[in-house]
């Protein structure tokens, strides 16, 4: 059936509506609709034609993409009322999940475009689940079902798709969601803030190898990268970040990068996707974000298209799910209230700036200086305790590089070539009346460790007060300079415990909004 076409007058007021708001990503069609969206997968039948499979919070909607600009509904599946629908691919069978009931949905789609068959799985009394993965290998991945205590149930798809053989379960805590591959599962393990790697080529006895705590926690979901080295993770939180790190060896777990789009809101992240070099990654009310991770220590924003009318802000609204896969290379995009988009992204290189600042009198590294690039919307950097700093910008060409710190005459640098692709490295001289760090004792209510000498864990206290922004946050910083611990400050005040897992040592615990820095010295001893 055809339950929805393209309209031309709607295309042509997204198109004026959005241009001041879209970067590298372009629209392509536009599919409206009346009912609240979830997520979106992509199929691709015998015949290459593209599909769009549309979760909504009554349904799955099937849309072919024949035409790209004008995306037309074939098929609606009417399901159980869930907020949460999502779906992947195995062969020519789609499988949804949803918090209601049901089971897993299991959608034959070799009929399209004339028929679907659809049945369910509900096997050892699942009824319903939040997520789900498939491997190459055809096993499904599901994750925070009711059985198994919400961890992940197996599923072996290979020799009946319409009836799978469970295989094996992890259950030692609730997975929101994940990714597998080399019969390596990665764990979004959101309600322990911290996401697991799990060995499973034994399906009947998971074996963790390894698990890393998140800045906020809240940690949603991870995809890996094609070489397998990094891995990408989201904290669907306010003010949330996108992480990349370093995996390669799971007992050794390092963060490489951070990144927040819109950095002074309360934004919240959804899903990230690796495509290439790139993440791709939903936003509630910032759309559509490309992400240049061909460095991923140093991650930069090179696209933008914003799905949604509302503000940038901490709410849960805008756009749900992004799927970068499809074989022409159109992205699909779902918006709560708007709709599906169909988006040609251009994937191109962030332009690096990076370097390294000092003080020009004792030649020491600068901490906390701010580096910003005039005239773009790179985002504004804060060197950390050796005086480093990276950054970059989608734009290329000539700016001007402002550097200042508190103290410090500020210095500017006119006529720095940034090209996409490369690395510019400027270090910078500030003359300086002070050093880096204020005297402790000028903000104690503001930061407070309850010991700074400590064995085992100290209590960290902190109150902003009206200085609180969104980006607020502490880093915790070991002897050589490393961040081993970083943690964004959600709220004016709080107190959490820290350092437990830290070796006996000598550190710095540096809080910041942005514009303002605070530091505490820590001792820890055996």
């Amino acid at each position: 059936m055809i339950g929805r076409v393209w309209g031309f007058a709607i295309l042509l007021l997204f198109q004026t509506g959005i241009l001041s708001a879209q970067q590298n990503l372009d629209l392509v069609g536009f599919l409206p609709y009346s009912e609240a969206l979830s997520d979106v997968w992509g199929y691709v039948a015998p015949d290459s034609t593209e599909y769009a499979l549309v979760g909504a919070f009554n349904g799955v909607s099937i849309v072919s993409l024949e035409d790209p600009s004008s995306p037309v509904e074939i098929a609606f599946l009417p399901g159980f009322s869930s907020i949460w629908r999502d779906l992947k691919i195995w062969k020519d069978f789609a499988y949804v999940t949803n918090e209601t009931g049901g089971g897993l949905a299991i959608l034959d789609l070799s009929g399209l475009p004339a028929s679907v068959d659809t049945s369910s799985y509900r096997g050892r009394d699942l009824w319903s689940a939040h997520n789900l993965f498939i491997d190459s290998n055809g096993i499904a991945y599901i994750f925070g079902a009711n059985i198994d205590a919400g961890g992940v149930t197996m599923l072996d798809l290979n020799i009946n798709p319409l009836e799978p053989e469970f295989v094996g379960a992890y259950d030692l805590r609730y997975v929101h969601d994940g990714y597998v591959r080399n019969d390596t599962l990665y764990t979004a393990d959101v309600k322990d803030g911290e996401f697991s790697v799990v060995d499973v080529r034994d399906k009947s006895n998971p074996l963790v190898l390894g698990t890393q705590k998140t800045p906020i926690g809240l940690t949603h979901n991870v995809w890996l990268s094609d070489d397998g080295h990094t891995l990408a993770v989201s904290e669907e939180y306010f003010g949330g970040n996108i992480l990349t790190y370093d995996v390669q060896d799971p007992t050794d777990i390092n963060e490489l990068g951070q990144f927040r789009s819109n950095w002074n809101t309360n934004i919240i992240p959804h899903n990230v996707y690796y495509q290439g070099n790139w993440l791709v990654t939903s936003y509630y009310r910032d759309g559509v974000i490309l992400t240049d991770a061909t460095r991923p220590q140093n991650l930069v924003e090179t696209g933008r298209f914003d799905t949604s009318p509302f503000p940038s802000d901490g709410e849960f609204n805008g756009c749900w799910g992004v799927y970068p896969f499809l074989p022409s290379g159109h992205i699909l995009a779902t918006d709560i209230e708007e709709g599906l988009f169909v988006l040609q992204p251009r994937y191109t290189r962030g332009a690096y700036l990076e370097g390294t600042v000092r003080e020009s009198l004792t030649g020491n590294p600068r901490l906390f200086a701010r580096i910003e690039i005039l005239g773009t919307n790179a985002r504004q950097y804060i060197t950390d305790l050796t005086g480093q700093y990276r950054t970059g910008t989608a734009d290329s060409g000539h700016f001007t590089v402002r550097v200042t710190a508190s103290g410090c005459e500020t210095s500017l640098f006119p006529d720095v070539l940034l090209v996409p692709g490369q690395i510019t490295t400027l270090n910078a001289e500030l003359s300086c009346t002070s050093t880096g760090l204020a005297d402790e004792s000028s903000f104690q209510s503001a930061l407070v460790l309850q010991p700074n000498v400590f064995s085992g864990n100290t209590l960290i206290s902190w109150d902003l007060g009206a200085s609180w922004t969104p980006g607020s946050v502490l880093s915790c910083f070991d002897a050589t300079g490393r961040v081993i611990e970083r943690v964004s400050l959600t709220q004016e005040q709080g107190l959490i415990p820290i350092g437990q897992e830290w070796p006996a040592g000598l550190y710095l615990i540096h809080m910041s909004n942005g514009l303002e820095h605070w530091w505490k010295k820590a001792v820890k001893h055996d």
